[in-house]
């Protein structure tokens, strides 16, 4: 009974409630994304006068989108990555669809610029979510050449207007820029990546010698997993949490010498 009444336990409980409600409305999401895509496409398989081809892309998206959205709820390391590769290598095309936003009037252009925020959130999540190594950085830039690819046939393909062009042609060499320097470019931060990765292996092994000598250093431990979290992404915010678990650890040495 102290044990369901401890803090941990009761942050475990409130932890695994949140997913489950996070869980349940991906999955309320999923079901209404699939359907909006049959919504989409049921017009077009009962009229021949509406060009099916033309309605793929959009509920390919959909389809696509439902699937992604279960990566949300617990995003480890594998659905980070996929969520990063989807992000790369659709926000080109997603933006080369919002080109028309000069050419259209009312909702419609509403419509076109709301594909240009679809596009910077997909943007930011393949910056977000495919860094802290080089190798990571590389796959961005893959993911995105073939994002900038796609973006290139949907443009050329369409005939848009000058003004649609021109707007499509600095976002397909923006996208083209970005390639270069993920793929060309270099990992500024690697000697840091190192140095913290010596620094928490170190502080780990010194965790688990003082726990098999009796010490409780739980939270030093949990700021240890934040850290491994963070800081090979952000290796300056990664050494402040290992300096916090540092001083928890002569805190609590101190404390146990004092008893």
């Amino acid at each position: 009974m102290d044990n369901l009444d401890s803090p941990s336990a009761r942050i475990d409980a409130e932890i695994a409630l949140q997913k489950g409600k996070v869980s349940s409305l991906a999955l309320v999401c999923a079901f209404a994304s699939i359907a909006s895509a049959a919504w989409y496409m049921w017009p077009a398989l009962n009229n021949e006068s509406i060009a099916i081809f033309n309605r793929l892309g959009p509920v390919g998206l959909l389809l696509a989108s439902s699937l992604l959205l279960q990566d949300f709820v617990e995003p480890d390391a594998r659905a980070r990555g996929r969520l990063g590769a989807a992000g790369s290598l659709s926000w080109p095309a997603i933006a080369i669809l919002g080109i028309d936003i000069f050419n259209t009037q009312g909702t419609e252009q509403i419509g076109h610029l709301l594909m240009f925020v679809v596009s910077a959130a997909c943007l930011f999540t393949s910056r977000e979510y495919l860094r802290g190594s080089l190798d990571a950085q590389r796959f961005r830039g893959i993911m995105t050449l073939g994002g900038l690819t796609i973006g290139g046939a949907i443009l050329l393909s369409s005939n848009p207007e000058q003004n649609s062009m021109i707007v499509g042609a600095l976002i397909l060499g923006s996208a083209g820029l970005l390639v270069m320097k993920d793929l060309f470019g270099g990992d500024f931060d690697r000697a840091e990546r190192k140095r913290f990765g010596r620094t928490l292996d170190a502080l780990e092994t010194r965790i688990l010698n003082l726990q098999a000598q009796g010490a409780s250093l739980d939270q030093a431990s949990s700021l240890c997993r934040n850290a491994s979290d963070v800081g090979y992404k952000d290796p300056e915010l990664g050494f402040s949490i290992l300096a916090q678990a540092e001083e928890d650890i002569e805190r609590t040495l101190a404390l146990a010498e004092d008893i």
